[in-house]
């Protein structure tokens, strides 16, 4: 049984298991309904309002952690065993070259970004990370949502101010200036002139050293004038290594969204996933393969739309 095999049949088991976990919550989907209601109709007979609120608040506590710890959390382990197994068939084929280690949760994001000085956030969440070596060149990508804390009178609130994929490199051999990229500068950098504007690839930036700036980035530039028409995107340079934050409705490595009811053996999720990582990997590429800001321009169009309609390898061996 070669690789393509195996993951198909780890597709079929995991499947089963699915199964399994969906037809024992629909058995059981209304007691989950039924205990809170008869908990309040119990309570409610007493009519003291503290006890009828708080039986009830604590009923249906104790039924969404049931569910929880009952269907979602093993739901949710086997959806990232199904990204893990594409995910390496993917990598095994096409990028065979790298190493790398997938994680469906994250806590570095916090302090990448800290430390690029991007952007100030709150709290951020991140999942979905793949870090490795390419070429040569280290890396590393996830997904993050950045919110903002917003406090009221009564309650404390978090607002997203940025969602999408952070991506960190490190390159051996290139000395970039410390400088700072943005598709969407503030009104206040707009009204204060900080900064310059790109008026050729639309983007401004901020750099100690305008000379090496456009030396060391020039190659750099196609790509924002790209992801800038997709949405905001922060880049931060220093040394070797490269910080870019890029907002994003991609929902990365999750399209189609992994559903209980629905069966792991999509064709859409290995198509999805070929698509997004192969496009994302292309700035390692441009990078460790040196390329013009023409062959750039010319090879992302086709890198981006390479794996788009993909069905398979062979879609029929998967």
């Amino acid at each position: 049984m070669d690789t393509t095999q195996k993951t198909q049949a780890l597709l079929i088991n995991l499947d089963r298991a699915r199964e399994k976990i969906k037809e024992k919550r629909d058995k059981w989907m209304s007691v989950y309904f039924i205990v809170p209601i008869l908990i309040f109709a119990a309570t409610l007979s007493t009519l003291v309002i503290p006890l009828i609120i708080i039986g009830t608040f604590i009923s249906i506590a104790i039924s969404r952690a049931i569910y929880h710890s009952n269907y979602t959390a093993p739901f949710q382990e086997l959806s990232n065993k199904v990204k893990r197994a594409l995910l390496g068939e993917f990598m095994r084929i096409y990028h065979a070259d790298t190493t790398y280690t997938y994680f469906p949760n994250g806590n570095k994001a916090e302090k990448i970004i800290s430390e690029s000085r991007l952007i100030f956030a709150d709290r951020i969440d991140e999942e979905d990370v793949i870090m490795g070596t390419k070429g040569g060149v280290d890396f590393y990508l996830s997904e993050v949502d950045l919110q903002k804390k917003i406090k009221s009178k009564n309650k404390t609130t978090y607002h997203t101010i940025v969602k999408g994929l952070l991506f960190k490199t490190k390159i051996p051999g290139r000395s970039f200036p410390k400088s700072v990229l943005f598709s969407n500068p503030s009104l206040l950098k707009k009204w204060f002139r900080l900064g310059k504007q790109n008026e050729e690839y639309g983007f401004w930036y901020e750099t100690r050293d305008e000379s090496r700036f456009h030396s060391e980035m020039q190659t750099l530039f196609p790509f924002i004038q790209h992801l800038s028409q997709r949405g905001d995107v922060r880049i931060s340079t220093s040394g070797d290594e490269i910080t870019i934050l890029m907002e994003s409705k991609m929902k990365f490595l999750d399209d189609p969204i992994p559903s209980l009811n629905k069966s792991f053996q999509d064709e859409r999720y290995y198509s999805k996933i070929s698509k997004q990582v192969n496009s994302l990997f292309y700035i390692i590429d441009t990078f460790v393969d040196d390329m013009s800001p023409l062959e750039i321009e010319e090879n992302l169009k086709l890198r981006v739309l390479e794996y788009a309609d993909r069905k398979s390898v062979d879609r029929s061996q998967l």
